[in-house]
C-alpha cells in the first residue's frame, strides 16, 4: 500500500485545479500536512519538491491555523524563491494572528461577563440573606406577640376566674 491519496497524486503532478477541487469536495486539510506516503512525503512536500508552487500555495491556503508551524517547517526545507507559497504563508500567519486576536477579545468579553454575573449573583445572595434575616426577625416578632396575647388571655382568665374560685373555696 502506497499511502498516497488522490491529493498526494494531484499535488505531485502539479494539478492545482484538481487539488482545489479535492479540497472543495472535502479532502481532509490535515492530509495536506500529516498524511505521509511510502516515501514519507505529504501532498505539500510533493508539490514543493516537484516545484509546483501554485499547487503548494493552494494547499497552504487550505490549511487551518493549527498547522501553521508544520507548514513553516516544510517550507523551510525549500528555497526562498517560493514567492507564491511564501505569500500564502504570510496570509496564513496573518490569519492565525487575527484569529488569536479575536479569541483574546472574546476571552476578555467572556471574563467581563463572568465578573458581572458573579457580582450580580453575590448581590442576589446578599439580598437573599438579608431577606432571610428580616423574615426571621418578623417571625420572632409575631411569635413574641402571640406569647404576649396568650399571657394576657391567661391573666384575664385568672382575673375572671379568681372571684369564682374564692366563692367555691368559701362554700366548701
Amino acid at each position: 500500500m502506497s499511502g498516497r491519496t488522490p491529493l498526494h497524486l494531484a499535488a505531485k503532478l502539479g494539478f492545482a485545479s484538481v487539488v482545489q477541487l479535492l479540497l472543495n469536495a472535502g479532502a481532509s486539510v490535515s492530509t495536506v500536512m500529516t498524511a505521509a506516503d511510502v516515501a514519507g512525503r505529504s501532498p505539500l512536500s510533493w508539490a514543493l519538491q516537484e516545484r509546483h508552487f501554485d499547487t503548494a500555495a493552494r494547499l497552504v491556503r487550505a490549511m487551518k491555523p493549527a498547522h501553521a508551524d508544520v507548514a513553516r517547517k516544510v517550507l523551510d526545507q525549500f528555497p526562498q524563491q517560493l514567492a507564491s507559497v511564501g505569500m500564502a504563508c504570510v496570509e496564513l500567519a496573518d490569519s492565525v494572528q487575527a484569529q488569536a486576536q479575536q479569541q483574546q477579545e472574546q476571552l476578555d468579553r467572556d471574563r467581563q461577563q463572568l465578573a458581572a454575573e458573579r457580582a450580580a449573583a453575590q448581590e442576589l445572595l446578599v439580598a437573599a440573606c438579608l431577606g432571610m434575616r428580616s423574615a426571621q426577625a418578623a417571625e420572632r416578632r409575631v411569635a413574641d406577640r402571640v406569647k404576649q396575647k396568650l399571657k394576657l388571655k391567661f391573666l384575664v382568665g385568672v382575673i375572671v376566674c379568681l372571684p369564682l374560685l374564692r366563692k367555691v373555696h368559701c362554700v366548701v
